[in-house]
């Protein structure tokens, strides 16, 4: 038993049942594959916007935000999943502080599947990963359309952190 870990009847049950599982062969976790080609295609297609093929699994459509005019929302598909994103701002745009990071934190727990993030470069980008078995063209158009709204909503919260303001 590990030091500090008080398992009940139920716990080491369960541990038991999971090892037996692992050594006993358990069936592997088979994965779809979402890139394709031609299913991108039709997928881009279901979704009901006018998404432009960049590269071969990289697809962008521009969305009209209520808060900045339009912005553009990027797909890249890979074979585990779709990646669509948008950039919130670019580094140059707003001075990093504490209270900004603060308030990126504290708006990401009011999302449910959306991710704010801070790429190497220092820009803040908003982002929703789907897996591939959950991919189809309404599930595409809604994560674009909830990108949209994200941007929408933080907007004018980033206002007071853009480097031109200080």
């Amino acid at each position: 038993m590990v030091k500090g870990l008080a398992l009940g009847w139920l716990g080491r049950w369960a541990i038991g049942l999971l090892l037996f599982a692992s050594v006993a062969g358990a069936a592997p976790i088979v994965r779809a594959a979402c890139y394709n080609a031609d299913d991108m295609v039709a997928k881009v297609a279901e979704s009901g916007l006018a998404w432009e093929r960049r590269t071969e699994n990289v697809w962008r459509v521009d969305l009209q935000s209520r808060t900045r005019g339009e912005i553009n929302v990027i797909a890249v598909c890979s074979d585990e999943n779709v990646v669509v994103f948008s950039v919130l701002a670019y580094a140059k745009e707003l001075q990093p502080s504490q209270e900004l990071l603060t308030l990126l934190l504290r708006a990401a727990a009011h999302f449910d599947r959306v991710k704010l993030t801070i790429d190497e470069d220092g820009d803040y980008a908003v982002r929703i990963d789907v897996w591939a078995q959950y991919y189809n063209g309404a599930v595409l158009a809604s994560a674009a359309n909830q990108v949209r709204a994200v941007i929408d909503g933080m907007t004018e919260a980033l206002r007071k952190f853009h480097a031109s303001k200080q």
